[in-house]
């Protein structure tokens, strides 16, 4: 499966690719238009954050996710490109320190 795969909701859908992520490794990746409410996205140095709404652009070439975090439980908003590759995380880590732990345990620390 490689990286850190897919939340359990959506674990039978496929991914469109893999990216870097800073201190995580490769990570599985879809698409931000194939992004759905409860996939689990995650960032560079391994934080995750769930998403709860998805709003596309009136020419669907631009969505707007709002995302909350698994960490802090900040709400924020971010805008991607249809096309833009986003990581997907199996599980949400509620800290650093079991960012870390998760990540190492899938051998992707370096």
């Amino acid at each position: 499966m490689g990286g850190r795969g897919a939340s359990s909701s959506s674990s039978s859908r496929a991914y469109d690719g893999k990216i870097q992520l800073q201190s995580v490794g490769q990570v599985d990746a879809r698409k931000a238009g194939n992004l759905k409410v409860g996939d689990i996205i995650m960032y560079n140095f391994g934080s995750t954050a769930k998403i709860t709404k998805i709003e596309p652009s009136k020419t669907g070439k631009t969505f707007n996710v709002t995302t909350k975090s698994s960490e802090s439980g900040y709400i924020g908003k971010r805008k991607y490109g249809a096309d833009r590759l986003v990581g997907i995380a199996e599980t949400e880590a509620k800290n650093y320190r079991e960012q870390q732990l998760l990540s190492i345990r899938k051998g992707k620390r370096r």
